[in-house]
């Protein structure tokens, strides 16, 4: 009985010992199962999680793309919607000015039936072409006058020009204002000038020229012109100074006369360059230098 109990006792405790360790390795059958489907639910979980990603990503680019290819996808189709608008433009205008042409074309054959034949009268005529001003100064009277006196005696040269029929070249002289034969220089000087005392050395020096360089020289004075709105002055009574400097010039081979406007002044010259072409002084050929001022 012992024995028997004994038996029973060991083969109860080899049980519990077996419920025990089956009971172990149920639980750690469960607990590998409970990390194996954790582990399953995770790898789940990312691979959502990236692809959600992925998706978010391509959306994005998508965008980006979109926002870069906006603008030139629209300038493509500006550019394409102006490039049809020039085309039409152009399509019109060939059409118009087509029109154009052939109402022109009408027009001018209507003129050529309406023209009237040339009468015999007509085509004797002969057309008169207008002169250039190196052949309409042919054969004229040549004066030349200096190009600083353009600005004082502008009315002298077109009276010259266009009173007196005289060819008034200007150019740079250095001898005198101007040249009417080749012996013959005149100088031009105003009366306030030739009375003014502070002027003398100059008026000496251009008169000692006049005399070396001419067999006849000229000295013209002229009146002072009176400007608009201005008193005409009184007389002035000769100096000393004046009746000097008259009675020093008649000791040399100057000529001195005297003139009251630039259009009496125009005529005396024009007077002067006669008489030196009549005399065969005058200035020969017509110069290049063509007419200023």
């Amino acid at each position: 009985e012992e024995r028997s109990q004994g038996n029973s006792l060991f083969s109860h405790t080899c049980n519990r010992n077996a419920s025990v360790t089956h009971g172990k390795e149920q639980g750690q059958i469960v607990s590998t199962q409970r990390l194996e489907m954790s582990l399953a639910e995770r790898l789940k979980m990312k691979q959502a999680s990236v692809s959600r990603g992925s998706k978010d990503n391509i959306k994005q680019n998508a965008n980006v793309s979109r926002l870069i290819s906006g603008p030139e996808s629209v300038g493509r189709n500006s550019r394409e919607d102006l490039t049809r608008r020039k085309t039409v433009q152009l399509s019109n205008m060939k059409v118009e000015s087509s029109n154009e042409v052939e109402h022109s074309s009408t027009r001018t054959s209507e003129k050529d039936v309406r023209r009237p034949e040339p009468s015999p009268r007509m085509m004797n005529t002969t057309v008169c072409t207008p002169r250039s001003v190196a052949s309409r100064n042919l054969g004229k009277l040549v004066v030349l006058v200096d190009s600083r006196e353009i600005a004082s005696s502008q009315q002298i040269v077109s009276s010259l020009r266009f009173h007196h029929d005289i060819n008034a070249v200007v150019c740079q002289l250095g001898s005198c204002d101007y040249l009417l034969s080749n012996r013959m220089g005149v100088e031009r000087k105003t009366l306030s000038d030739f009375c003014n005392s502070t002027n003398r050395e100059k008026l000496v020096q251009r008169v000692q020229e006049l005399c070396e360089l001419f067999d006849k020289p000229c000295l013209v004075v002229e009146k002072d012109r009176i400007k608009p709105g201005m008193e005409p002055k009184k007389a002035r009574t000769p100096t000393k100074y004046h009746s000097s400097v008259l009675a020093a010039l008649a000791h040399t081979s100057v000529t001195v006369l005297f003139t009251d406007t630039q259009e009496q002044t125009a005529s005396l010259l024009s007077e002067l360059a006669r008489l030196e072409q009549r005399k065969g002084n005058c200035v020969q050929g017509s110069p290049e230098v063509g007419p200023e001022g």
